[in-house]
């Protein structure tokens, strides 16, 4: 059977993947963030416009 002999290089090396992956989510809600926000004011405005 194989041994692994460098599951210190891999166990880092995963924990810098899910690292990067947890920034990338945290970019991608505050983007998204944005964009709901700019969803409900047009909504809002859409709205007055069309009730005034």
């Amino acid at each position: 059977m194989y041994k692994v002999k460098h599951i210190g290089i891999i166990s880092s090396t995963f924990i810098d993947g899910v690292k990067e992956i947890r920034e990338l989510e945290a970019e991608c809600e505050s983007k998204m963030s944005y964009f709901r926000e700019n969803e409900r004011v047009v909504a809002e405005r859409v709205h007055a416009i069309c009730e005034g």
